[in-house]
């Protein structure tokens, strides 16, 4: 015995007469290429769409990898740049403080009088302590400098 299967429709009350209904179906999807039904759908409709689509996607992947080497470049550029500051402003201080102390002596040195040693001694300790205090403060505004370009970048 074999069965067969019926579609049967609601009963509907005698004259009234049956209702439509509307449905409607909404797709999406994530990504930057539609699924390939859909892709598919295109070009069907349109001949060429679905290679145009696909060319695209792979032209802005080639710009974006090139706009990402290029922002890389650049900071390792101005990190190399900054090294070659600091190295240079280093050399700078070392040579201004070998200059200062230098003078410091000589003064201390050459007069005879223990307001020389003095003028030597205070002259040389304020040569000192500048350039500390500078190399201190430099320190920590490049750091602070630092974490705010990370902040941004985070």
């Amino acid at each position: 015995m074999s069965k067969q299967k019926q579609k049967h429709s609601p009963p509907q009350p005698q004259g009234q007469t049956p209702q439509q209904r509307l449905v409607q179906v909404q797709a999406s999807y994530t990504g930057p290429l539609p699924p390939p039904e859909m892709l598919r759908a295109y070009e069907e409709r349109m001949p060429g769409s679905g290679q145009l689509i696909l060319q695209s996607f792979k032209e802005e992947g080639e710009h974006r990898r090139a706009m990402e080497r290029s922002v890389l470049d650049a900071e390792i550029q101005d990190t190399k740049a900054g090294r070659v500051e600091a190295r240079i402003g280093q050399i700078c201080g070392f040579l201004i403080g070998i200059c200062g102390l230098l003078v410091c002596g000589w003064v201390a040195v050459s007069s005879a009088s223990p307001h020389g040693v003095w003028a030597g001694s205070v002259l040389g300790g304020a040569t000192l302590t500048g350039l500390v205090a500078v190399f201190i403060v430099g320190r920590k505004h490049a750091k602070t400098k630092e974490e705010s370009a990370e902040n941004r970048k985070g």
